[in-house]
Order: C-alpha cells, then sequence, then structure tokens
C-alpha cells in the first residue's frame, strides 16, 4: 500500500472510532458537572466562583481525555494500515491533534458563555 494511502485510511479509521468515543466521554463529563452542580446547589454554593472553578477542572479533563483518545486511536490505526511514523507522520499528527485542542478550547469559551448558572450568578 502507498503510503500516503495508508496514512488516510488509519486516519480515517481513527476518526471513526473516535467519533462514538467522544460521545462517549462527552456524554460521561455533561453528568459528572450536573451532579457536581447538584451538590453545590444542595450546599447553597451554586452561585459561587467553586461552581465556576469545578466546571472548568471538569471540562479540562474532558479535553484531555478526547485528546488521549483521539492520540490512541491513531496511533492504532498507524498500526493496523502499517504506517511508517517518520517525521512527517508525527508533524501531521501533532498539527491535527494542536488543531482539534484549539477547536475544544474555543467550544469551551463558547459554551461558558452560554452557561445558564455563570448568567444566573454573574449576571
Amino acid at each position: 500500500m502507498e503510503p500516503n494511502q495508508a496514512f488516510a485510511d488509519a486516519s480515517h479509521f481513527a476518526q471513526k472510532a473516535y467519533t462514538g468515543e467522544h460521545q462517549r466521554i462527552s456524554r460521561e463529563y455533561k453528568e459528572k458537572i450536573m451532579v457536581k452542580r447538584n451538590e453545590l446547589a444542595a450546599l447553597g454554593a451554586i452561585r459561587s466562583s467553586v461552581t465556576v472553578v469545578e466546571t472548568a477542572r471538569m471540562n479540562g479533563e474532558r479535553i484531555t481525555a478526547l485528546l488521549q483518545a483521539k492520540v490512541g486511536f491513531l496511533l492504532e490505526g498507524c498500526e493496523l494500515y502499517e504506517v511508517q511514523l517518520d517525521e512527517q507522520v508525527k508533524t501531521e499528527t501533532v498539527k491535527e491533534i494542536m488543531s482539534h485542542r484549539e477547536d475544544m478550547l474555543d467550544s469551551s469559551v463558547r459554551e461558558y458563555g452560554s452557561d445558564r448558572v455563570r448568567r444566573i450568578t454573574w449576571e
């Protein structure tokens, strides 16, 4: 198999595998955030900075878990399609992961801006 085709196939495999894992991880962390917010509400602390800090911490954990999953699936795809991990593959992989990281951080900031609890708390 041609190296470029092998890398394209590995990337396609990784994207398909990542899609399901992304949904699972996102759902898991959404539930964790809801549980934590319910706990804070029961303590009367939902309108405190603790809510912001805990939400940011859990979103950071979510982003880390998603990035680790993406890297893992890319490596698995490379192994499956026998892609040599040369400098070009490494560079492309790092670029893809960093771009994905930036997208997730931007999305997290947008979500924070539209967060109902934050608006109630700080506005």
